[in-house]
């Protein structure tokens, strides 16, 4: 009698992961499927392909937003933006000992865009560009392809990536270097 009721107790406990492991495949094959249907719902028109396997879908909106800079620079900072009255938020170190310790940057939308400016006075703000470039909002390749343009910033690169177009523009006077990055959707008119 025990062996019948151990037998049945397995029976049971069978079914219910042979169910759960058919649960887990679907979940596994179809979660997916299911994220690339919206996407596609999203942004119908597809226009070209980085690679054969993966298909690139036009961007009509920035894959972050100009909330998501702020929240980076607030955290990474560890201060808190002002406001300009024109609606710019503005991070900026008042007391320095020395000009070329001096920076500011700000942070802007400009149509569907983000508007990012850095003004420094020394090495120190512009490693503060190169941690931008390096932020959770970027993926890799992005960062390499924005220190390529950084080489080059003072012709006023213009790339499109894969999930945005960027513009760089870099002005340097006697105490200030400015570089300006603006970010808009890749496909965006």
């Amino acid at each position: 009698m025990n062996n019948q009721l151990h037998g049945s107790q397995w029976a049971r406990i069978e079914h219910w992961l042979i169910r759960v492991a058919v649960l887990v495949l679907l979940l596994f094959f179809l979660a997916p499927r299911a994220g690339s249907i919206d996407r596609v719902a999203v942004a119908p028109t597809v226009e070209s392909r980085a690679s054969p396997s993966e298909p690139v879908l036009p961007v009509l909106v920035l894959p972050f937003s100009a909330a998501d800079a702020v929240h980076y620079f607030s955290t990474v900072l560890e201060m808190s933006p002002e406001k300009a009255a024109n609606g710019v938020t503005v991070f900026e170190n008042y007391q320095v000992a020395h000009p070329e310790d001096r920076w500011r940057i700000a942070v802007s939308t400009e149509g569907k865009g983000v508007v990012v400016e850095f003004t420094v006075g020394g090495d120190y703000g512009l490693t503060l560009a190169r941690e931008f470039f390096e932020c959770p909002i970027f993926v890799r390749t992005e960062s390499e392809e924005f220190y390529a343009m950084l080489g080059d910033a003072r012709n006023a690169p213009v790339k499109k990536m894969r999930r945005f177009t960027v513009a760089m523009t870099f002005a340097q006077t006697t105490d200030l270097e400015m570089l300006v990055m603006r970010f808009t959707p890749r496909d965006a008119s």
